[in-house]
């Protein structure tokens, strides 16, 4: 999402990914209030992208470093590669 959002210079396509990010957070966050150790990597790992899409650079690193810990944490093992493969994405996309 966050990489695709990179690769985009149209402005309509841009702020529908963002929104697009953002509902997810939303709804993550609601399920993180169920189940946290279930769902609260996952929701850094979006809050991540999102910081990183709008250009807050270290916030962004910061918040992937918590995502990858919770998972880390939790033994989501997939997912902690994933976080790492998003993270190497964008950072290559700059």
């Amino acid at each position: 999402m966050g990489a695709a959002w990179r690769q985009t210079e149209d402005l309509d396509e841009r702020k529908a990914y963002r929104e697009l990010i953002q509902r997810s957070i939303e709804s993550l966050r609601c399920l993180a209030e169920i189940a946290l150790v279930n769902f609260a990597h996952r929701l850094s790992l979006l809050e991540a992208v999102l910081l990183s899409v709008d250009g807050e650079e270290l916030g962004a690193l910061a918040k992937f470093q918590v995502a990858i810990s919770q998972a880390g944490e939790g033994n989501w093992v997939s997912d902690v590669a994933r976080c790492q493969r998003t993270l190497g994405a964008l950072s290559l996309r700059r």
